[in-house]
């Protein structure tokens, strides 16, 4: 058997191994590697535009009942309520930015007690341990921040809602915000 041959059997030589790359795939080691699943690529991506679709309508139907809720500017009640939660919101965004601040505080404290490495691979350890924690409090972080938007969209739709619910006239209808 050639070296040739020898490496294209080799499933990690075989990466490297031009003549492996017109080889049958189907039976290389590595050939799952290079097989998209297919329905569930698609069944995601249809998941996240069904998401952003539900999201912008959440977010189109809010703006419209907002202009319905310009007719009630003068009634002093409903700029209070607005203001409390606006005040509301700003509170929660700065509980979520303290513990951003303290996730990270704590992450470069850590980064300055990494021990002195005798070895490259002790070295890329290390380093490879503090990208996996700074990636994890930016995953954390993002989900606070989409968990906290979707909090603050679904929660202003309902009290626009019932503002516009409490203040129409009688026997008129209330246009839908959700």
């Amino acid at each position: 058997m050639s070296q040739d041959q020898n490496d294209a059997q080799n499933p990690v030589l075989a990466w490297f191994n031009p003549a492996a790359l017109t080889a049958d795939t189907t039976t290389e080691p590595w050939s799952a590697l290079t097989r998209t699943p297919q329905p569930m690529v698609l069944e995601h991506v249809l998941q996240r535009f069904s998401l952003a679709e539900r999201q912008f309508s959440r977010l189109g139907n809010s703006g419209a009942a907002s202009l319905q809720l310009l007719a009630l500017a003068g009634k002093p009640e409903v700029w209070n309520e607005l203001l409390a939660l606006q005040q509301a919101v700003l509170e929660q965004a700065q509980e979520i930015q303290s513990g951003w601040v303290a996730g990270w505080s704590a992450w470069f404290q850590s980064f300055g007690e990494v021990r002195r490495a005798n070895t490259m691979s002790k070295l890329l350890e290390q380093e490879f341990n503090m990208l996996g924690q700074a990636f994890k409090l930016l995953q954390g972080q993002t989900t606070d921040l989409v968990n906290f938007q979707d909090n603050v969209e679904v929660n202003y739709a309902y009290w626009v809602s019932q503002q516009l619910r409490a203040h129409a006239p009688a026997g008129q209808g209330v246009t839908p915000t959700n």
